[in-house]
């Protein structure tokens, strides 16, 4: 059986807690590899976890838009082929267009976590783009 190993980076511990309980009570398929701060990806003794690496989500809420996205470039850099989830408290389009300009393959509010997390990275797992429902509609 296949089993997504996941890297979890964010500095909200309560949103990092959150999206592990989703995990935890809804795919059996998904491990957490690694979770902290965005910096653990570039830490030599995490080397092994994070080249391992099937998805990685980044929560964003403690970051303005410039940040993420130099963020979201160091980590393309790092791991070009891992496909990218962002988890922020943007909900309008225009400052979620960036993110898919940097090559994020989905995008998910942070309000939105409940019931958009497992959709995501199903969608993400099969090879396509996944952003929030209430942005499509806008």
């Amino acid at each position: 059986m296949f089993i997504m190993r996941i890297l979890l980076i964010g500095d909200n511990s309560y949103v990092n807690t959150f999206i592990e309980q989703l995990i935890e009570d809804g795919r059996d398929a998904i491990r957490i590899e690694q979770k902290g701060h965005i910096s653990v990806l570039f830490k030599k003794e995490a080397d092994s976890h994070v080249n391992q690496a099937d998805l990685i989500i980044l929560d964003f809420s403690a970051y303005g838009t410039s940040k993420i996205l130099d963020k979201i470039e160091a980590v393309n850099q790092k791991l070009p082929t891992v496909p990218i989830l962002v988890i922020h408290d943007y909900e309008q389009p225009s400052l979620v267009k960036p993110l898919w300009n940097k090559g994020v393959d989905g995008y998910v509010p942070s309000d939105r976590l409940g019931d958009e997390l497992l959709p995501a990275l199903t969608s993400i797992t099969e090879g396509e783009r996944y952003i929030s429902s209430d942005l499509l509609q806008e």
